[in-house]
């Protein structure tokens, strides 16, 4: 045919639209892309090209006027890429294949990829040749995978959140900052533990050796009030009254610095021999040693005897020291008492009854004193009694010496023993 009637059907076929070209889907996971149509004049543009004048000037070979063949040949190349493209290589003839999201694309049939096509006018002139950028495959491959893997986790999310769940992503993230939390609380524990410990081993020892608060004076007296009134003889009376022997036998038993270590027991024993201290002018005894002292009571002075058997008052020898004063009541507490010498002081007024109470007596030895009244007959009741030496003293009435008393030795104005009337 003629060039004009050639021209005239390729041009007639170029308006057809083109096939566009697609991205498998096994290999992208998009939408197909679409490759952009060449503009309808590319052969009047190539035809230009071919019958330009200044073609030899540009080094270029004349060319005749174009066959069928080749006229078919030219289309083709508008069409299509070559297979093969050396990196930053120009093509005339070539245009741009949309890629994904506009991000350059690439053949079917080649390996590399096209990431940046210039097209000014459909089919480039000779000064004006289209260029096309090749980078490496392995680099695109990798930018598109991590954007699939992008839109695969974000469809997976918006399934999940459908579907009321959480994405499995988002449940091994958050199990990961779980262990991570507990494993900060753990240390958090353990140093708190340490730290607790710390103080325990600083602070406890001073805590437990402190001094503990000492109950007031006042305390102390009515502590000691509720155990001694019980068992005094007047229902303390006599306890509570200033300056009686008896109040200030407690004022000084109060103040003593080991009372809290004491038994009742001992508290009794040490307040009846505090009584008769202050009850005969025991400042005045001739010897008075360690009496009324913090010591054990069992070492107290006693005219070179024991005062104790396993801590309980059982000998008391106070003879010929210097008591002056009344024997008080508060001495039949010693009930474990065995021996009672007071002889030969200034003793004065009367034997109490109370001295029934005193029932392990052995030795009565009241001699040479200035006691009055008359003898009581509880003395009878002193089963244990072997030697009773009351002579010497200013008693009246009459008394009967009881036959179990082996040494019996009184005077008074008549005293009958075994039916006979002695005096001394």
């Amino acid at each position: 045919k003629p060039s004009d009637d050639i021209t005239a059907d390729v041009a007639e076929e170029e308006k057809k639209p083109a096939a566009a070209p697609t991205v498998s889907d096994s290999q992208s996971g998009h939408t197909p892309a679409t490759l952009e149509p060449c503009v309808t004049n590319t052969v009047e543009g190539s035809q230009d090209f071919l019958q330009n004048d200044n073609v030899a000037d540009q080094g270029i070979p004349p060319v005749e006027s174009p066959s069928a063949a080749n006229v078919a040949a030219v289309a083709t190349s508008f069409t299509t890429v070559p297979a093969q493209l050396e990196p930053r290589q120009t093509q005339p003839g070539a245009f741009r294949v949309a890629g994904i999201d506009g991000e350059g694309g690439h053949d079917d049939d080649t390996e590399d990829i096209v990431t940046e096509t210039t097209i000014e006018s459909g089919i480039a002139d000779a000064n004006n040749p289209v260029s096309a950028e090749v980078v490496d495959e392995d680099e695109e491959n990798r930018r598109i995978q991590e954007k699939v893997d992008r839109e695969v986790a974000e469809r997976d999310r918006q399934r999940a959140e459908q579907e009321g769940g959480i994405p499995e992503a988002e449940i091994v993230t958050e199990k990961q900052n779980c262990t991570t939390r507990v494993k900060i609380w753990s240390v958090v524990a353990v140093v708190l533990l340490l730290t607790v410990a710390v103080i325990l081993g600083t602070v406890l020892p001073q805590v437990l050796n402190a001094p503990t608060s000492t109950p007031s004076q006042q305390e102390i007296r009515k502590a000691l009030e509720s155990l001694l009134i019980p068992v005094s003889f007047d229902n303390g009376t006599a306890l509570q009254m200033p300056l009686t022997p008896q109040n200030m036998a407690l004022n000084w038993l109060a103040n003593n610095t080991n009372l809290d270590t004491y038994s009742d027991a001992k508290k009794i024993q040490r307040f009846a021999l505090a009584t008769l201290f202050y009850s005969t002018n025991g400042t005045s005894w001739y010897v008075n040693d360690t009496w009324m002292s913090n010591e054990d009571e069992c070492g107290w002075y006693n005219n070179g005897a024991s005062l104790c058997t396993i801590g309980s008052i059982d000998r008391l020898n106070l003879e010929i020291n210097n008591l002056v004063g009344k024997i008080p009541n508060e001495l039949a507490l010693l009930s474990n008492l065995t021996w009672l010498y007071l002889g030969s002081n200034n003793l004065t007024g009367t034997i109490a009854t109370e001295i029934a109470l005193m029932t392990n007596l052995n030795d009565l030895y009241l001699y040479n004193n200035s006691l009055t009244g008359t003898i009581p007959s509880q003395i009878g009741l002193l089963t244990s009694l072997n030697f009773l030496y009351l002579h010497d003293n200013n008693f009246t009435g009459e008394f009967t010496c009881p036959a179990f008393i082996d040494y019996c030795y009184i005077s008074c104005p008549c005293c009958v023993i075994d039916d006979a009337c002695r005096s001394f």
